[in-house]
């Protein structure tokens, strides 16, 4: 995202709608989380971003 069309782009984690999203592709999807000191992209699979997500419950029975 970014503030307006002059601006620089932000990484931001995705919300929660987009995690219910991506969590049909699987809980190991990676995730943009952020950007670092040195402007790489820093990214986590949706499992660790999201460890307690309702759809494992039904996973375990």
């Amino acid at each position: 995202m970014r503030e307006n069309e002059k601006s620089a782009f932000q990484v931001l984690t995705p919300c929660g709608i987009c995690q219910e999203r991506l969590n049909f592709w699987g809980d190991q999807v990676l995730c943009a989380i952020g950007i670092d000191k040195h402007n790489s992209v820093q990214y986590l699979p949706l499992k660790e971003l999201q460890p307690h997500h309702w759809l494992n419950v039904y996973r375990e029975q």
